[in-house]
C-alpha cells in the first residue's frame, strides 16, 4: 500500500510513490470466483470510509489499472472508498473474458458490478448501504443506467 503499480508484461511496476500515495490504500480482487470480474478497490489510508463510488469505465473493450490516478485519489482525498470494476468485455483477462458480451451486453457486466458491490459491502461493514454511488460515462454511463435499472433502491445521488 501506498505505491502505485502498472500491470505489464514484465509483472507489476511501481510508477509512483510520492507523498498524496500515502492517503490511499488499494487491494485487488475477484467479484465472486474466477468466473467473476477483476476489482480494484481503492480506499483512505487513516480513515474507514463510510461512502463508496461505483466508477465504470467506457468501452466496453477497456479497463482501469492499478496505477495513480488523479481523479481517484481526489475522491479518495474526501474520504470515498471507490470501487473500480473490470467487467466482462474488459482488456486484460484473456480473448474469452474479453468477447464474453456477444450476446449479453447490459446483463453480464450488471451482474459483474452487483457481485463485486455486494462483496465489498460485506466485506467492509463500515460502508453504508445509504451512501453508494455511480460514475460512469460513454459505455460506462450505460451500464450504470443498466444497474439503476436492476437495483433502482441501492444507488442515491451525489449531493
Amino acid at each position: 500500500n501506498g505505491v502505485f503499480f502498472q500491470v505489464g508484461e514484465s509483472g507489476l511496476k511501481p510508477i509512483h510513490s510520492g507523498a498524496y500515495s500515502s492517503l490511499i490504500q488499494w487491494s485487488v480482487m475477484n467479484s465472486r470466483d474466477e468466473n467473476g470480474c477483476g476489482v480494484i478497490l481503492y480506499e483512505p489510508a487513516d480513515q474507514q470510509s463510510d461512502s463508496m463510488i461505483v466508477l465504470l469505465h467506457g468501452g466496453p473493450h477497456n479497463c482501469f489499472s492499478a496505477c495513480y490516478t488523479p481523479d481517484i485519489l481526489f475522491y479518495v482525498h474526501q474520504n470515498y472508498t471507490v470501487l473500480v470494476p473490470n467487467y466482462h468485455g474488459s482488456f486484460g483477462a484473456g480473448d474469452a473474458f474479453l468477447h464474453s458480451l456477444c450476446g449479453h451486453i447490459g446483463d453480464i457486466e450488471v451482474r459483474d458490478v452487483l457481485d463485486a458491490v455486494e462483496k465489498v459491502l460485506k466485506q467492509r461493514p463500515h460502508i453504508s448501504h445509504d451512501s453508494l454511488y455511480l460514475m460512469g460515462s460513454s459505455y460506462g454511463g450505460f451500464i450504470g443506467m443498466k444497474l439503476l435499472q436492476a437495483r433502482p433502491t441501492l444507488f442515491r445521488v451525489l449531493k
